[in-house]
């Protein structure tokens, strides 16, 4: 597998794209099968979340992946179904994706196989 080229991951809030954005290569963590991590424990992206904003159907992250002067589009993540407590305080949130990316004839291709999301929280 060869290292994925990100243009953005960014989360998706009451359906809007905002936040910070965590594709840059400090921001980008990677495992040894191909498993890659944006966020943290500790880290918010940038926005105010509560629990009915990551409970919504319209609470995810987009990403992009860029490749021979090409962007592609977001390919968006929502709904994973979360019921936090109302009464608890969000304090971080982890994407993980699973991705890969090839050259094949010239052309780069993206290739993401999974996405998960991970919402930490305290009362």
């Amino acid at each position: 597998m060869v290292s994925c080229q990100w243009n953005s991951v960014k989360l998706i809030v009451e359906g809007s794209i905002v936040g910070t954005e965590k594709a840059t290569a400090t921001e980008i963590q990677q495992d040894t099968d191909g498993n890659y991590y944006f966020g943290g424990e500790f880290d918010l992206w940038g926005v105010t979340l509560t629990p009915a904003i990551v409970n919504a159907s319209n609470f995810g992250f987009v990403i992009s992946f860029v490749g021979a002067s090409l962007t592609t589009h977001y390919l968006k993540a929502t709904n994973f179904g979360f019921s936090i407590p109302i009464n608890a305080i969000i304090k971080g949130v982890v994407a993980e994706i699973e991705a890969s990316h090839a050259a094949s004839g010239g052309i780069r291709k993206a290739r993401v196989d999974s996405v998960k999301m991970k919402v930490y929280y305290t009362f």
